[in-house]
């Protein structure tokens, strides 16, 4: 865990956008899942950015469906790190993996 920690503070968000349509025959249970899929969204945002070096503002719309019943989801994320961090990241993956198998 330690690991992807320190390759998300390598990794610039260069755009996030998620979309979601989501619809039933009861309007209580739209507006219910609407409601949800906006809470889950915003927690995978507070959780997920802060750890990234830098991103940019996130595109996030949900549109409730009242006339039939639906689920749509477009996501278009794109991030950019640098290669030389990668390849230190796998580098101390590997090693950690070695070291628990007991090689040396």
């Amino acid at each position: 865990m330690d690991l992807v920690l320190k390759f998300l503070k390598g990794v610039t968000c260069e755009k996030i956008i998620l979309k979601t349509s989501v619809g039933t025959k009861d309007a209580f249970f739209t507006g219910l899942a609407t409601g949800a899929i906006w809470f889950l969204k915003s927690v995978f945002l507070v959780v997920f950015l802060p750890l990234t070096k830098e991103f940019k503002k996130p595109l996030l719309q949900v549109w409730p469906n009242f006339s039939k019943e639906t689920i749509y989801f477009n996501t278009n994320i794109i991030i950019s790190f640098s290669i030389g961090h990668a390849i230190y990241i796998l580098y101390r993956l590997m090693k950690l993996k070695k070291n628990e198998r007991g090689v040396t």
